[in-house]
């Protein structure tokens, strides 16, 4: 069986690397 802990995490690290600028342009935004 696959560890997906160390997948799950990079795929976290991608969504917050990517999530932060997204949701500052959405604040900055309104």
């Amino acid at each position: 069986m696959v560890d997906l802990l160390p997948v799950l995490q990079n795929i976290l690290q991608d969504l917050e690397s990517s999530w932060t600028p997204l949701h500052r342009a959405y604040i900055m935004a309104i």
